[in-house]
């Protein structure tokens, strides 16, 4: 595996993968963002008052995919992966199993 990381340490990625990045950390993939015919699984994670992100954005998108889920991540901002990482690991966790 190998590819683009846009976090400060590189990490393997899958070629073709490329990791938009936010004060550092990876955050949503870049190659395709979630549209209304995604067929991918795909999570949208959200704190509950971020500055720079608009959770409600996403109500249309995962209205009209069945693929596509949305949570919210309590006492969290903009970056739910850091700010409650273990509450944000659960509910990836769960997504993913």
């Amino acid at each position: 595996m190998s590819g683009t990381a846009g976090g400060p340490a590189s990490s393997p990625v899958p070629t073709g993968l490329r990791w938009r990045s936010c004060a550092g950390y990876s955050t949503i993939p870049a190659r395709k963002a979630p549209t209304s015919d995604s067929r991918t699984p795909t999570l949208l994670v959200f704190g509950d008052h971020p500055r720079f992100t608009d959770p409600a954005a996403s109500v249309g998108l995962v209205a009209a995919n069945e693929h596509l889920r949305s949570t919210t991540i309590e006492h969290a901002g903009d970056l739910p992966q850091l700010e409650q990482a273990d509450e944000t690991a659960a509910v990836v966790d769960g997504f993913l199993i």
